[in-house]
């Protein structure tokens, strides 16, 4: 949010506190609902003492690091974990200090610190009666903790909603944000429409969340381990004569239930779809045409024939990857010219992502550039912790002095595919993230 923006918003207030608060709130409401979980009960694995401080101490939960006061929580509390990116509500004491900006990775006596711990008492008495509807319908097991005043709370239960945390995102990205709120802009606007409901969103976990228990789960599986591109994901779908409908769920006149959607036929422009039997989405949204801002979308079908490939393949898919380039990201990988890297695709009529080998094939064949290929590692004992990966996303650079972002790792059998992210502490603490 600009600085004429913020004073716009504070310029009705005549006292100085207020204007703070109405200044905090405004970047609190820029921020975007989330889609995925910021906030949830967890349990500290394990308490640090920090060499030098005598009042703080870092605290361990799932796979993160989160320094606090000393003697604040015990190993084995239930606590509240807000992660990085997440901003919170000015308006609630707790976290007023924050003042509306999001949660970032520090450095703090040498200890990365990400998040924000603090007690289960964070969860109002309203907030509890949503806390237990949740546990009810997700049939969680509730057990007393004697160690906590909120008796009955399980684990893992996504506080995300319930504590109102929002989400920080770059400010070219947020126009392509889709969620509940912008819902009502992009039903009135010929540029944003829904993401067609036979395609998944680009979505890896953190390596952080990864359980103990989906670790031993993932052992013998062979990793096919890729640099993280510093850019903006893009889906090209190719869907002939809406060969795959059945999951799209009903939709307004405009959006003829998420497969007829508006491109070209309205906005054309260069490299804008041709026909309703091939689209373009963001991460969140469809696009329609080359709206302001996006333009590298339509580029990118225009410069690497993405549309005619997928015509020429004659095959219901949707190929995923990562738009990087100027004006992207502050043009991290310091390109002249925009790129499209392909990490996966997605077989709309199986409705399964393809075998990451044939990912390479295909692209291959179509003449389209994938993300970098770093190794292919068997996991075993040593790669099943969050810090082996951290390690790894640690050695990646986009030029001999520039930190990339950090890695992706695929496993694919015939049952799961699943992406982790493994982001760099280094290019987090850098790029103030």
């Amino acid at each position: 949010m600009s600085d004429s923006t913020l004073s716009n918003v504070s310029a009705s207030v005549a006292n100085n506190d207020d204007v703070k608060v109405s200044a905090a709130k405004a970047r609190y409401l820029e921020a975007v609902e989330p889609d995925s979980c910021l906030a949830q009960t967890m349990r500290v694995s394990e308490v640090s003492d920090i060499p030098g401080a005598d009042k703080i101490q870092a605290y361990t939960v799932g796979g993160w690091k989160c320094v606090a006061a000393k003697n604040a929580f015990k190993k084995g509390e239930l606590v509240v974990y807000i992660r990085i990116g997440a901003v919170l509500d000015p308006d609630f004491p707790q976290w007023a200090f924050l003042e509306g900006n999001p949660l970032k990775t520090k450095k703090i006596r040498g200890v990365i610190s990400q998040g924000l711990i603090g007690s289960v008492n964070w969860i109002s008495e309203q907030g509890l009666v949503e806390v237990f509807k949740l546990i009810e319908a997700e049939g969680k097991p509730i057990y007393k903790d004697t160690d906590s005043a909120y008796c009955f709370l399980p684990e893992n239960v996504n506080l995300t909603k319930i504590l109102h945390v929002r989400k920080y995102v770059e400010s070219e990205e947020s126009s392509l944000y889709s969620s509940q709120s912008s819902a009502s802009k992009q039903s009135s606007s010929p540029t944003l429409v829904p993401r067609p409901a036979f395609i998944p969103k680009t979505d890896a976990e953190r390596v952080q969340n990864i359980t103990q228990q989906q670790w031993q789960e993932l052992k013998g599986m062979t990793a096919w381990n890729t640099r993280k591109e510093d850019g903006t994901s893009a889906t090209y779908w190719f869907n002939p004569s809406g060969a795959f409908a059945p999951l799209i769920p009903p939709g307004p006149p405009h959006v003829s239930g998420g497969v007829n959607l508006p491109h070209a036929s309205i906005l054309g422009g260069p490299g804008a779809p041709s026909s309703p039997e091939f689209g373009i989405c963001s991460r969140n949204c469809g696009i329609a045409g080359n709206p302001k801002g996006s333009e590298h979308y339509g580029l990118m079908n225009e410069k690497f024939h993405i549309e005619q490939e997928l015509r020429a393949l004659n095959r219901p898919l949707a190929i995923q990857g990562e738009i990087v380039g100027p004006k992207i990201n502050g043009n991290r990988l310091q390109l002249t010219d925009y790129d499209f890297r392909v990490f996966g695709m997605w077989d709309i009529e199986k409705q399964c992502y393809l075998d990451p080998k044939e990912v390479w094939e295909l692209a291959g064949k179509m003449k389209l550039n994938t993300v970098p290929l770093i190794s292919t590692v068997v996991i075993g004992d040593t790669e099943s912790s969050s810090d082996f990966w951290i390690q790894q996303a640690e050695t990646q650079k986009y030029t001999k002095n520039v930190q990339a972002e950090g890695i992706v790792f695929m496993v694919h059998d015939q049952f799961r595919h699943l992406r982790f992210k493994a982001i760099s502490n280094n290019y987090l603490l850098k790029h103030n993230l």
